[in-house]
């Protein structure tokens, strides 16, 4: 056939650049994630990789939620969206 190329140039011209776009695209969630599972200690020292959560926590979305009024914020958040696209 006259256009017909082999699967490695297929990778080259389409996954790889696809794929590239797409590990762009995932990095900011992947660095709230992990932003929000390190303690204090390895979030602000500068000598620790930046990329890898060494010991985990949960304390950041335990304090959220026990001391302050997210879910209330919340709730009005969705409130005033629901009513503002109804209106």
């Amino acid at each position: 056939m006259i256009g017909e190329r082999g699967w490695g140039s297929r990778i080259l011209r389409i996954y790889l650049p696809v794929m590239g776009f797409l590990v762009l695209m995932l990095f900011p969630f992947y660095w709230m994630l992990i932003a929000s599972i390190k303690p204090n200690r390895e979030l602000y020292n500068a000598k620790i990789m930046p990329l890898i959560v060494y010991q985990p926590t949960l304390k950041h979305y335990y304090d959220l939620f026990a001391d302050t009024n997210f879910l209330l914020w919340t709730y009005n958040t969705m409130l005033v969206a629901v009513i503002t696209t109804a209106v």
